[in-house]
Parts: structure tokens; C-alpha cells; sequence
């Protein structure tokens, strides 16, 4: 098998995408499906590196696993600074996220 890494934006990773990752074979479409997290490895069979044996008919190809990092930007304009902050309260108001002692609250509560 061949391992590779790659970096996709945090809008790929979300949203998902179509990305082009070189293999010894030549150049492979991966569809990157939305809520991928940064970490997740995919397979392409079958592109990686072909062993064979002493016995013609039995020739194996290996794959290719790669393996996505989702890549944070160092510094941001201020108008993809806005855009995050109205992403993130956004995400504050339809998020029903317990505080920690409202969390505590309930465990005593099913004691």
C-alpha cells in the first residue's frame, strides 16, 4: 500500500468536495464527503503498488490510503473574519449544548 497525506480546507471538509490526488497510476478523482473530519483516511483501491508472484495469474495491486488534514488558515481578511463570526453565533443559537452545570444538575438528578 501507498500512504499519502493531504490538505483540504475547512469549507471541504464541511460541505464536502471533489479533489485530485496523484497516484503512481496517474491522477485520481476523491469525492471528500461533507462532515469529513480532519484525520479520516480513504482508500483507493487497487492504486498502489502491483506485487508479483512467482505464479503469472496471481498478480496483486495494492492501494493508495490518504489520509486528510483539514488545514486553519493563519491569518484571514476581515471580511472572512466576519463571515466565521456569524457562522459561529449561528452555531451558538441552534446548538442545544447544556452548560456543565446544568450537566451536573441532571446526574444528581437520576441519582
Amino acid at each position: 500500500d501507498i500512504r499519502v497525506e493531504v490538505p483540504i480546507s475547512f469549507s471541504q471538509a464541511t460541505i464536502g468536495a471533489k479533489i485530485d490526488i496523484p497516484t503512481i497510476h496517474g491522477e485520481v478523482e476523491l469525492k471528500i464527503p461533507s462532515g469529513t473530519q480532519s484525520g479520516s483516511v480513504f482508500k483507493l483501491k487497487g492504486k498502489g503498488v502491483e506485487v508479483s508472484s512467482t505464479n503469472l495469474f496471481n498478480k496483486s495491486v495494492g492501494d493508495q490510503l490518504v489520509k486528510v488534514q483539514v488545514k486553519v488558515p493563519k491569518s484571514i481578511s476581515n471580511e472572512e473574519k466576519d463571515l466565521i463570526t456569524k457562522l459561529s453565533d449561528y452555531d451558538e443559537k441552534h446548538t442545544e449544548q447544556k452548560k456543565f452545570f446544568d450537566k451536573i444538575k441532571d446526574f444528581f438528578k437520576e441519582l
